[in-house]
């Protein structure tokens, strides 16, 4: 997710710290971010919509959470 979001973040560099909160929400919302997908009640899935256990991820760094397009939320 971070690669995705590196270009992001030197675009948010350039821009004064009052204006900054509006234009994140505003890159997420347009579906510039990477973010991982949930389900309504904030339960991380794979890419095939299945809910991942949390104890299947305690400890891991890879994993089968799958990330989106920030605009791709259901």
């Amino acid at each position: 997710m971070d690669f995705f979001n590196n270009a992001v973040g030197i675009e948010l560099g350039k821009i004064t710290s009052e204006n900054i909160a509006k234009k994140i929400v505003e890159l997420v919302k347009d579906g510039k971010c990477k973010i991982i997908k949930v389900d309504e009640q904030g339960n991380y899935l794979d890419c095939d919509g299945n809910i991942l256990l949390k104890e299947s991820l305690k400890g891991k760094w890879e994993n089968d959470k799958c990330l989106v397009w920030s605009d791709e939320v259901d």
